[in-house]
């Protein structure tokens, strides 16, 4: 075997052992409040963060943290396991914020993101040297099977980018307006996005209302979410150190059945090989704002 072959693969096991190290050392859920970095950008690429998460949740398989300036609240979700990517690409990230402690309220601020449709989601995973999971699906072209073996992440990040077109969100009452022509159960647009909850409104990537969401993988094929929600739509303040419960899901991919919206299986390949992707996970907890 050549040096150099040793060299990565060496490597690849330090770091496969730092960041099982760094998840068996993180608590499950998030402990403490914490001011966010200076200069956040909302890209997909984590390096305002530095690694550092605030916990590892072993249920949903994800590292997270919650961090709040003067202007807004952050989350920032890391995922370096495939099946855990896939997931969250395939069923979105629900994120539930309750100022009254009960995260069941039909009141409750809940952001959906991403919004991707599955073929969409199979596309990127293959580009991205992600093992799809077993099932059938309509997709564009056979090519999208050909996995590479170095892949490039250039391709994914950017098809990510092109295709996370619109955040979903209820419960924020100073927000009205919805993307024309996409709102409702009839919509071929809406029907063949893999999120079931029809009572969501719809906001471009680019909005007014500045909540901002976006995913990408970084140089290990490992994946980052970053969401940021501007407090004053959440009737908080920092100077107060208003404090919420809050819910992260990890959606199931076909909670409803309907056609080209999820992958169809025996009972037995439903049970033995994915109920990972048809079930979804979540982790709870609460935050109290951080004073400036």
């Amino acid at each position: 075997m050549e040096k150099k072959t040793l060299l990565l693969l060496a490597f690849l096991l330090a770091l496969f052992l730092a960041l099982k190290s760094m998840a068996q050392k993180l608590p499950n859920r998030q402990e403490t409040s914490l001011p966010a970095p200076a200069g956040i950008k909302i890209d997909g690429n984590a390096t305002e963060w530095a690694g550092q998460y605030q916990a590892y949740n072993k249920g949903a398989q994800i590292f997270y943290t919650i961090a709040n300036d003067n202007a807004n609240l952050y989350l920032v979700i890391h995922a370096d396991r495939s099946r855990v990517i896939e997931k969250i690409m395939e069923g979105g990230v629900s994120f539930t914020i309750s100022t009254s402690g009960k995260l069941n309220g039909d009141k409750n601020a809940v952001v959906l993101f991403p919004c991707l449709m599955i073929g969409e989601c199979k596309s990127i995973l293959s580009a991205a040297g992600k093992k799809l999971s077993a099932g059938r699906v309509a997709l564009p072209t056979d090519e999208v099977y050909n996995i590479p073996k170095n892949p490039d992440y250039v391709k994914p990040n950017k098809d990510l980018a092109e295709k996370s077109k619109v955040i979903k969100i209820t419960g924020f009452a100073a927000i009205a307006d919805t993307i024309t022509g996409t709102a409702g159960p009839k919509n071929a647009y809406y029907r063949a996005l893999p999120l079931r909850a029809h009572n969501f409104r719809y906001l471009p990537v680019a909005n007014a209302d500045n909540i901002q969401a976006a995913t990408q993988f970084d140089a290990k094929g490992e994946y980052t979410y970053e969401l940021s929600i501007p407090l004053k739509l959440l009737n908080m303040s920092a100077e107060k150190q208003d404090k919420f419960s809050y819910n992260i899901t990890l959606n199931a991919r076909g909670e409803d059945s309907r056609p080209g919206n999820t992958w169809y299986y025996s009972m037995i390949d439903r049970e033995s090989l994915n109920m990972d992707l048809e079930n979804p996970t979540d982790l709870s907890g609460t935050y109290v704002l951080t004073k400036p």
